[in-house]
């Protein structure tokens, strides 16, 4: 499969109190490069920018790294792709709604919100549940054994919270409702999901 990533929109998405510098994408690329031969996936990830004024292509591992150049956006280098390569099995992961909408527009592309991939990524790329603790209210991520006071107390004060019990749940929360077929547009994304 290949998994076109609209690269500052995630890396906004999952760091949004930090600047964005060439360390945090540089460990991100090598970490996307370790999970997508682990996975067998080809990763096409895109940046605004970069030195030039037309797109530039490295690649990192199992990783293609696009820069868009001065004249285009990621979003734009992304639909003309999407584009090209329609017949192949694709999966976008963006935020951006207007993208999102295109992509599926002109070809019928699934995408998932970089949140839930970057939760899925490091899950399949840590060893261990230890390795991955993911607060969602403060977006806190442990993702190494590397020791640090600090965190590890943040993290271990968010390991003590329990789940309320299903007794204490509301009957309204714990309603079940009437199962419903799924339609044919989330049973194919949901297969593409599982095999991230």
């Amino acid at each position: 499969m290949i998994i076109i990533i609209d690269g500052y929109n995630l890396l906004k998405q999952v760091m949004p109190d930090e600047d964005i510098g060439e360390g945090q994408r540089e460990r991100f690329i090598k970490q996307l490069s370790e999970y997508a031969h682990k996975k067998k996936h080809h990763v096409v990830l895109v940046f605004d920018g970069g030195s030039y004024v037309r797109p530039t292509k490295e690649i990192k591992g199992d990783v293609q790294i696009i820069y868009s150049g001065y004249h285009e956006s990621a979003d734009d280098y992304i639909y003309r792709y999407v584009e090209k390569h329609k017949s192949y099995d694709m999966l976008l992961i963006s935020s951006d709604r207007e993208l999102r909408k295109k992509v599926a527009a002109c070809a019928a592309v699934e995408a998932v919100h970089p949140e839930e991939f970057y939760r899925l990524f490091l899950q399949k790329l840590c060893c261990t549940p230890e390795q991955v603790r993911v607060n969602k209210k403060s977006k806190s991520l442990k993702t190494s054994q590397e020791e640090n006071a600090e965190v590890d107390a943040l993290m271990a004060e968010f390991s003590t919270l329990k789940p309320m019990p299903k007794s204490e749940v509301s009957v309204h929360e714990f309603r079940e409702k009437r199962p419903h077929r799924k339609s044919k547009k989330e049973r194919k994304l949901l297969t593409k999901i599982k095999k991230l």
